[in-house]
């Protein structure tokens, strides 16, 4: 990851040794934490990538104390301490012995380190050259090279093999070719984000989904039980029509048209 530089720490030797850092290149965009009338109770920090550092101190000591937050990046950190960190920038009391706990030339506050039990009692800052990141894939870093002349810009006598020391990065971090950076989403890659999406809209909206399909399937199965019905009353009077053309006429006498009609025999007048 390059080279860290950590400051002095200022402060007494109570608690446990305790020791943060941001890691992937990141550095520290906030420092938060509380303090009461007597000295800084908790700590922590949030890194430039969005992860959290460890809080030391216990609040539960006093849940009267004030919680600050300071916005970073920060190359120098204002303190006060004697046996406990007193104050840290503006939260905390003005007692103690003030220092400024600063980064070399170029490098930012990257970590925070000390000790602390119930509260804190001694803070120093870890320093690097992190580079701010717009992408995943904005910051690479390169081992160091040692041997470099000693020199403002450069307190840890190593370089790099791009020259970025010259810059003021004495931890060794150097930008990203293009020719690094990975390819845009491949179409297995989109498609396969696509599918997921799709998945979970259906497992959001399954009971919709479930009521829209069983509608559907009613709505079919009424339309060609209709249509079915219907093709079997047209057959039903399709053969009606049939039957009634093939029947024979019968005339009201009772007698059938097309026959042959035969008279009925004639009786002498007095058998009538």
């Amino acid at each position: 990851m390059g080279n860290f530089v950590d400051v002095p720490p200022q402060g007494g030797a109570g608690g446990d040794p305790f020791r943060n850092v941001c890691a992937n290149g990141a550095y520290l965009s906030d420092i938060r934490g509380s303090a009461t009338n007597n000295y800084v109770l908790t700590l922590s920090g949030t890194c430039s990538d969005g992860n959290l550092l460890n809080s030391q101190g216990n609040p539960k000591i006093d849940p009267k104390a004030v919680p600050f937050a300071y916005n970073g990046p920060f190359d120098n950190v204002p303190i006060r301490a004697d046996s406990y960190l007193r104050k840290i920038l503006d939260s905390g009391p003005n007692v103690g012995e003030q220092y400024d706990l600063k980064c070399p030339a170029g490098a930012k506050a990257v970590g925070l380190y000390g000790r602390s039990g119930a509260w804190i009692d001694q803070l120093g800052i870890v320093c690097g050259s992190p580079l701010q990141k717009t992408d995943p894939y904005t910051t690479a870093v390169l081992p160091p090279v040692t041997g470099g002349p000693l020199t403002e810009a450069n307190p840890s006598g190593n370089n790099t093999t791009t020259g970025y020391v010259a810059d003021g990065n004495p931890a060794g971090y150097v930008k990203e070719t293009p020719a690094d950076k990975p390819a845009d989403k491949s179409a297995d890659s989109a498609a396969s984000e696509s599918t997921v999406e799709v998945g979970s809209f259906v497992m959001r909206n399954w009971k919709t989904i479930l009521f829209i399909i069983i509608v559907c399937m009613f709505g079919g199965y009424m339309y060609f039980k209709g249509k079915a019905k219907g093709q079997t009353v047209a057959t039903q009077q399709a053969q009606q029509a049939q039957q009634a053309q093939q029947a024979p006429y019968v005339q009201p006498s009772g007698q059938y048209y097309g026959q042959t009609y035969t008279p009925p025999i004639s009786q002498p007048y007095g058998q009538r």
